[in-house]
């Protein structure tokens, strides 16, 4: 009986070692992902165009796949539960912060081209503001473009 409990309690060890590791690594995946938002952000008020580029190359490189499927998962994203879907709220926000970076060095058509994807394929991301308040990167990338078109 004794070797019984001590079996379970070692296999129980384990179960809580090894979620604890997957969770750990979930957190700093879903940590990495909102810093390239955060860094990319900081690029581009810094003037920093190579940097915007590498970091939104970086976040389409890690977080794409997962972007689209949730885009096309059918859920419906609102402000309430836009942190469900870290994946795709990064890759959009990096694509308007790239097209507003190429807009700002005055490469329109790339700036055009980065607007277009994001209204097409990561349509119902959202951003979270300082104050913690979400808003929808496709609205502003659409304003951005009809800006552009009056021009």
């Amino acid at each position: 009986m004794v070797t019984i409990i001590k079996t379970i309690s070692i296999v129980l060890g384990c179960c809580f070692c090894i979620t604890t590791h997957i969770l750990a690594e979930e957190v700093s995946r879903d940590s990495e992902t909102v810093d390239y938002v955060s860094d990319a952000w900081e690029a581009l008020h810094s003037g920093n165009h190579e940097e915007v580029v590498r970091l939104t190359e970086a976040c389409f490189k890690e977080c794409t796949e997962q972007a689209l499927e949730q885009q096309k998962s059918g859920a419906t994203i609102t402000n309430s539960n836009a942190d469900e879907f870290p994946e795709l709220n990064s890759v959009g926000a990096c694509l308007l912060i790239l097209g507003t970076s190429l807009r700002n060095q005055g490469e329109h058509e790339e700036a055009m081209v980065a607007y277009n994807k994001l209204l097409r394929d990561y349509k119902d991301c959202r951003c979270q503001n300082e104050e913690g308040y979400y808003w929808r990167p496709a609205i502003a990338a659409q304003k951005r473009l009809d800006e552009m078109a009056e021009k």
